[in-house]
């Protein structure tokens, strides 16, 4: 699977930063009260707004996120092609787990495989499909 130079297929949306995401390329992020995004605070009961495409390198720079679509992912752990994955607290991406089912608002499909452990660090780019949805992953 490959992918656009910028790492998506599908709509974007620019932002400003919350804070310094210049380590967060390919995470989730949600909407601030502010109207920016950022990755402070993100549990399994934020409301993801989509997937950074870029390196915001401070609070106020602009944050390309992909909202629907193709695009890059960040994981933190393995998973296999077709898994459902959510945002951890990390912002990196992650397998479903029973316990987030009833709480989770955006979640990819992998489209790749990743094979870097949480253990390791995670830290795999692979490509996966934006689901966004309006209430849980069930």
């Amino acid at each position: 699977m490959t992918t656009s130079a910028g790492g998506g297929i599908g709509q974007m949306v620019s932002f400003k930063a919350e804070s310094d995401l210049s380590s967060l390329q390919y995470c989730g992020v949600r909407l601030t009260a502010a109207n920016t995004v950022g990755t402070s605070y993100i549990s399994g009961t934020d409301r993801i707004i989509g997937v950074t495409q870029n390196k915001a390198e401070a609070a106020g720079q602009p944050v390309d996120t992909q909202i629907n679509g193709v695009t890059k992912v960040l994981t933190s752990g393995t998973c296999s092609a077709g898994d459902l994955l959510i945002c951890g607290s990390d912002a990196k991406f992650r397998t479903v787990l029973a316990a987030d089912v009833a709480a989770t608002y955006f979640s990819v499909i992998a489209l790749e495989a990743a094979s870097a452990t949480a253990a390791s660090g995670g830290g795999d780019i692979i490509s996966a499909l934006i689901r966004p949805s309006i209430g849980s992953v069930s």
